[in-house]
């Protein structure tokens, strides 16, 4: 019976923790292919997609504990801290005008609350160019 208790007590503390899943992407709108070159301090090499206008590629996700994904999202203060460099490009070869670390060129409107989960979005446009 000690035992029926101590696991009970145990399984109900383990699901109080808080959890956080944000995943992060680009969105090309440029109305032309862009190339994204990535890398973050997990990966040895860096990661490169080439996608087309209106396409969205996932650049990285954001887990951790001791934080609900809400919270995280209503307290960002810019980019995962997980990416270390992300380059742009488009088909001429010019990098993005887009300050990729500042917090005012993300958008943050994705949140589910059904899988607790959240997007983050960086929307790059022809003018960013």
């Amino acid at each position: 019976m000690r035992y029926s208790i101590f696991i009970i007590l145990l399984c109900s503390l383990s699901a109080c923790d808080l959890e956080y899943d944000v995943e992060y992407y680009v969105e090309n709108k440029t109305g032309e292919n862009i190339t994204i070159i990535s890398s973050t301090e997990l990966e040895s090499t860096d990661d490169t997609d080439e996608i087309g206008h209106n396409k969205i590629v996932r650049i990285g996700v954001d887990l951790g504990i001791g934080e609900s994904t809400k919270s995280y999202l209503d307290n960002w203060t810019g980019p995962a801290p997980f990416i270390d460099n992300l380059l742009i490009f488009n088909n001429e070869g010019d990098t993005t005008t887009l300050d990729v670390f500042d917090r005012e060129e993300w958008i943050l409107p994705a949140y589910d609350r059904k899988t607790e989960t959240g997007a983050v979005y960086l929307l790059v446009r022809p003018e960013d160019f």
